[in-house]
């Protein structure tokens, strides 16, 4: 008797095509919840490294062509009030003004600043894959962990934070209410690379 004659291999190839279409659905369910998981894990990391990013330019000072005003916040705009110690002289020995004063060691004056610690406390913090760059709310360059020194500032910076996906990499575009932009990239290849062999294994099976 012929297979194509026999009910009973009929149902059995039927019964097979439902199980394999059953456990064809369970397993793309659970490699999307994986795929899920992982990129939500992902923008986690990306979102830790935008705040460790933030804390870092905090340390170091409020940015050139900040909100603050020569002087720092005082009276009208003017010089911030002493808290005790000599009044301050000019050239000529006369009173003088709070600006004239020289920067303390390891900063720059009122129309500048030095960076170089900002930028080395960034790349220490730095995974392999990644990147941040900071401009200030002049668009001018404050610091970047990548080679590129003439990014432009992302069109789509705006008050709160987006994270996209461009292939392998991971990218969060903020700015900060003082005006600052950030741009941070995290390679994600390692993780896309697990999935496919998640996703292989559950093929075989």
């Amino acid at each position: 008797m012929l297979f194509s004659n026999s009910i009973r291999w009929r149902l059995q190839i039927w019964h097979g095509l439902i199980l394999l279409a059953v456990l064809g659905g369970f397993g793309f369910t659970a490699w999307r919840l994986e795929q899920e998981r992982t990129l939500a894990t992902a923008s986690e990391r990306l979102q830790e490294r935008y705040n460790n990013g933030m804390r870092l330019l905090r340390q170091n000072g409020p940015p050139d062509g900040g909100a603050r005003p020569r002087g720092g916040p005082g009276p009208e705009g003017g010089p911030p009030p002493r808290r005790g110690g000599p009044p301050p002289r000019d050239e000529a020995g006369g009173p003088g003004n709070d600006d004239d004063r020289p920067p303390p060691p390891g900063r720059a004056g009122p129309s500048g600043r030095n960076l170089t610690g900002l930028e080395a406390a960034l790349k220490a913090e730095e995974t392999p894959g990644g990147r941040i760059t900071i401009w200030r709310r002049d668009v001018i360059l404050i610091a970047t962990t990548g080679p590129d020194r003439d990014l432009p500032v992302p069109p789509d910076a705006g008050v709160r934070t987006v994270i996209t996906r461009h292939g392998a990499e991971l990218t969060l575009v903020g700015a900060t209410p003082p005006g600052e932009t950030f741009l941070v990239v995290r390679s994600i290849a390692p993780e896309l690379a697990a999935l496919r062999r998640s996703a292989w294994q559950l093929s075989a099976a």
